[in-house]
């Protein structure tokens, strides 16, 4: 007997069904579908994303821009087109029979979806950053170890809760710490981007990618730029590429002001050449650290959203780099505190009080040493995938 060779055109397509609801997650499967382009330029993904999938041609049925909701309130009005979006993807699911069906974070929809799937199709079910269980609804754990097949977190830390929940967990390293970890700099050709000198104080404001919740905190960083205006510091804007244009639109006015400036889609440049940062998300809270730049950390949500929130939330603070370090180490400020009065205060502590600068440093050298990775995670990530769902089985003999 011979074996028989399987030629290209008869081997099975690989298909990998990806679910991304928010631009960080967008971010971070675009790092594994590139890895694992790599290992098998043959694999299709289809799901959702935003830029970052799109620019590795993944098939998308819905974007991240319409996705991203935060809060009860937020939710309600878009209910039957969530509906919608579930339906259509369990549909697709149902039509690609995909390999494989990665999870990258946006837990409200996913673990449903992780229950919808393991209920009715044989499709394995891996969850890559999953839900933040060890700080809200910790009951959820159940649900992953009932419905996943498998879940790779991006946390040191978590690895205890898991391991003491007996539920399978691995861990490969946190991405931003290994993408930002010698992230170039060029301070002259940033400030002369924007037309300052090199003794110029810079702050930059990340306002995240919620359409509602800018629109709602808007009047407060406008306010702010007119009191750092005085203090002859400059503001610069920092909005995600993943905005639609109605919402970029909000901020023309910027054009007009000789103390701002308006980058889009560069966060991580604009973090590593300002001074201080002001962040509306504790992804980018993490990014902020990690790229050398110290941070506040904004919330606002709807004060039954909020109510909510903190009936099931233990921990005493919202950014990943204080949870990460078991400290306050970076001021936060929460609904009613998130003034334009706090912010200038902090931003001005922070200018004035070498000690305190001193300090802010030495908590984000302490981070980036409790993050440090020497190889992509994503490819660790994705070479893990590979092997247990993706890789083709040994061809038979007859």
């Amino acid at each position: 007997m011979v074996n028989k060779k399987t030629t290209p055109s008869q081997e099975k397509i690989r298909r990998v069904y990806i679910l991304v609801g928010e631009s960080s997650g967008d971010l971070h499967a675009a790092g594994v579908v590139k890895e694992l382009q790599k290992l098998a330029p043959q694999i299709q993904f289809f799901g959702t994303g935003g830029a970052n999938l799109k620019a590795c041609q993944v098939n998308l049925s819905f974007h991240v821009q319409d996705l991203a909701v935060m809060g009860f309130t937020e939710i309600l009005p878009k209910f039957f087109f969530f509906w919608r979006v579930f339906r259509k993807v369990k549909q697709e699911i149902k039509n690609l029979k995909p390999d494989l069906v990665l999870l990258v974070d946006y837990p409200g929809f996913n673990l449903r979806l992780a229950k919808a799937i393991k209920k009715k199709f044989p499709h394995p079910v891996v969850y890559f950053i999953p839900p933040s269980v060890w700080a809200w609804k910790e009951e959820r754990a159940e649900l992953l170890k009932a419905y996943c097949d498998k879940i790779i977190g991006i946390f040191p830390f978590e690895k205890d809760f898991y391991q003491k929940k007996k539920i399978a967990f691995q861990y490969f390293g946190n991405p931003l710490a290994y993408q930002l970890r010698n992230y170039p700099k060029d301070p002259t050709r940033f400030r002369k981007n924007l037309g300052l000198d090199a003794h110029q104080k810079i702050v930059c404001l990340l306002p995240g990618s919620r359409s509602s919740a800018i629109k709602k905190s808007l009047p407060i960083f406008q306010q702010l730029a007119k009191e750092l205006k005085k203090e002859k510091i400059f503001f610069v804007w920092c909005l995600s590429i993943n905005l639609n244009q109605k919402d970029k639109a909000l901020f023309d006015f910027v054009q007009k002001e000789p103390n701002q400036g308006l980058k889009i889609g560069e966060n991580w440049d604009c973090l590593a050449h300002s001074d201080f940062s002001i962040c509306a998300g504790s992804t980018a809270s993490l990014e902020s650290s990690l790229l050398g730049c110290p941070y506040v950390l904004v919330y606002q949500a709807s004060a039954f959203s909020y109510g909510y929130l903190k009936k099931f939330y233990p921990l005493p603070y919202f950014s990943l780099p204080n949870i990460c370090l078991g400290r306050s180490a970076f001021a936060e400020y929460v609904q009613e505190n998130f003034t334009s009065g706090n912010l200038k205060h902090e931003i001005l502590h922070y200018f004035s009080d070498l000690p305190h600068q001193k300090k802010l440093s030495q908590a984000i050298l302490e981070l980036k040493n409790l993050l440090q990775v020497e190889e992509t995670p994503y490819r660790l990530v994705a070479q893990c995938l590979f092997k247990d769902f993706l890789k083709k089985p040994p061809q038979t003999k007859g």
